[in-house]
């Protein structure tokens, strides 16, 4: 994760600040600057912790049915993620959104992998894309999402 995109992460994690303050919400997400502060482990059957320091180090250095993922912003008390999708670059097509994590009309087989785990733990999750990023639409879809987890619980 570049510089760059920790920057966007810190806009949404604000953004989300601010409409709480707003809408009197309370939500305590935590941001992912690239350090696991946002890891999870998700196993096969759905069931989720949080990591120790100790496996943190085993999931790094061996395959298991668990699998350690990282998402952008994750609320635990509330069960929400948030995951900021980039773009891939144009003419890359499949390899280049494999390879280089970004989105295009291609799935991107590791986002694939983590979406079917966060869809089996009971997480609410909300996708930004970047184009919804630049052209400012990921705001209301922000705020709709949350405003929807607020009156649902």
């Amino acid at each position: 994760m570049g510089h760059k995109d920790i920057i966007k992460l810190h806009c949404l994690y604000n953004k989300i600040r601010e409409l709480s303050n707003e809408h009197g919400w309370h939500f305590q997400f935590k941001v992912d600057d690239g350090n696991f502060e946002t890891a999870i482990i998700i196993g096969m059957d759905g069931e989720w912790q949080l990591p120790g320091p100790e496996s943190m180090q085993e999931l790094k250095l061996q395959e298991f049915q668990e699998k350690l993922f990282c998402p952008d912003l994750i609320e635990l008390y509330q069960k929400i993620i948030i995951e900021f999708e980039e773009l891939a670059k144009p003419n890359t097509g499949y390899l280049g959104a494999k390879m280089h994590k970004g989105h295009t009309d291609y799935t991107n087989s590791r986002d694939s992998v983590r979406d079917e785990y966060y869809g089996k733990t009971g997480f609410h999750v909300l996708k930004i894309y970047e184009n919804e990023y630049k052209d400012g639409s990921w705001i209301s879809k922000l705020e709709k999402f949350l405003a929807q987890l607020v009156k649902s619980n």
